[in-house]
């Protein structure tokens, strides 16, 4: 006989996959909505990716602090990497000035 954990683990490895699959969705979807030129449309759809990944952060066992260390640990790394963005815009140097002002 099943047992009610053996559903749980089912029912996590299904929120799993389709949590995966909302991310490509969201993907695409940015891609459509960028043509659209509809500017509330792409915000939508980067949030979404955004919740999608938080969402499947905690599926597979990370806690929503832990998944925002590591995005900030991330972003510190890519700085120090001479990334283009950072050279272009400082968008690495904004994104960190960002994520700890939101930690404070």
């Amino acid at each position: 006989m099943y047992k009610e954990q053996d559903f749980d683990l089912a029912r996590n490895i299904k929120a799993i996959e389709w949590l995966k699959t909302e991310i490509v969705i969201n993907a695409g979807q940015v891609c459509r909505t960028l043509l659209s030129g509809k500017n509330e449309l792409v915000l939508r759809a980067l949030a979404d990716i955004m919740l999608s990944c938080y969402l499947l952060a905690r599926r597979l066992g990370f806690s929503y602090s832990r998944l925002e260390n590591e995005v900030q640990r991330r972003t510190q790394e890519a700085r120090g990497t001479n990334h283009e963005l950072e050279q272009w815009y400082s968008d690495l140097s904004n994104l960190a000035e960002h994520l700890e002002a939101r930690r404070k």
